[in-house]
């Protein structure tokens, strides 16, 4: 669950090292991991080292959003349009309010206790105090006390 998190470049390694670690039972699963994410889809692509914005909850919300903007399954064109505009003029006051200091959004406190959490270990990680497996043992500690 945690390998994300982990420099690109021993993802593979880490894993690696998982799997020899692992019970006889859990080969299925490291077969399918291998397959369909360190295989079929690079971990360049999924990788988060480093990166603060882990997921497309934004996208979902905007999405969500024009969803009840438009109230309709199926809007006429002239429908479309008008929701477009009003998503664009809230676009470009929230591109000024940014401009001037505001964050685009807040978080809810638990979600930044585990960010913070989450940035102690990568510098510990980082700082060569934590090995791969320690770190994202961590990492799935945290992760999976939001779950």
């Amino acid at each position: 669950m945690a390998l994300a998190f982990l420099p690109v470049s021993i993802v593979r390694l880490t894993f690696q090292i998982l799997e020899g670690q692992a019970d006889a039972s859990l080969q299925p699963l490291f077969a399918y991991f291998t397959q369909q994410w360190l295989d079929g889809v690079r971990p360049v692509v999924w990788n988060v080292y480093n990166e603060d914005v882990r997921t497309n909850n934004d996208c979902e919300g905007w999405h969500v959003r024009l969803n009840a903007a438009v109230r309709r399954h199926h809007p006429n064109i002239w429908q479309f349009m008008e929701c477009m505009r009003q998503e664009q003029a809230n676009t470009e006051v929230l591109q000024q309010q940014i401009l001037t200091g505001r964050t685009s959004r807040r978080h809810k406190k638990a979600y930044r206790i585990v960010q913070k959490r989450l940035r102690r270990l990568q510098r510990r990680y980082d700082a060569g105090d934590l090995s791969a497996v320690d770190y994202i043992t961590g990492v799935s500690h945290n992760l999976s006390e939001r779950h």
